[in-house]
């Protein structure tokens, strides 16, 4: 699944959770392996499962990371029977030391157009964060499905601030 589609969130969650069990199953089973065969823990099976410890913890971090995030609700979409092919869905904007949940975006006459559902990235930092990234668009934030759709009828699917996003996105 591709970043800035709907589903994003919920199919990285369930990869991250998976392979940090996995990844630490795995290493439990080479340690005790390894201490059955050898009687101590010099030997080569502690090794490998010091080594397999921190992919695993790194994926069950970022699990947790966007354990508090879902994704959108399928039927929102298709009520509106658009899959726009302009606008972004499910974006997680890293910026500074914060995590920033939009859930749709869309570029329209130079205007950014922000679908956030609480906590709305301040018009600040976003203005911040793009001026940091060589763009100067305005931003204008929408509270409902019905405005967003609106808005995004005669986006610019290809701008060049939208790719920008997705790349700074989790």
């Amino acid at each position: 699944m591709k970043k800035g589609t709907q589903g994003y969130i919920d199919s990285v969650k369930r990869k991250n959770k998976w392979a940090g069990i996995g990844g630490i199953g795995v290493m439990l089973v080479i340690y005790f392996i390894g201490l059955i065969i050898k009687g101590n823990n010099g030997n080569i099976g502690t090794l490998l499962a010091v080594l397999m410890a921190l992919p695993s913890a790194q994926m069950l971090a970022r699990y947790f990371s966007l354990n508090r995030y879902h994704s959108l609700d399928a039927s929102i979409l298709d009520q509106k029977h658009m899959d726009l092919e302009s606008s972004l869905y499910e974006v997680i904007l890293v910026y500074g030391k914060q995590q920033y949940f939009i859930e749709a975006v869309c570029l329209k006459d130079d205007a950014l157009y922000l679908k956030v559902a609480e906590n709305p990235v301040s018009s600040k930092i976003m203005k911040e964060f793009l001026r940091n990234k060589g763009y100067c668009h305005e931003v204008i934030y929408i509270g409902n499905w019905d405005e967003f759709y609106s808005e995004a009828q005669n986006a610019q699917g290809d701008a060049p601030v939208l790719k920008t996003l997705l790349e700074n996105a989790l």
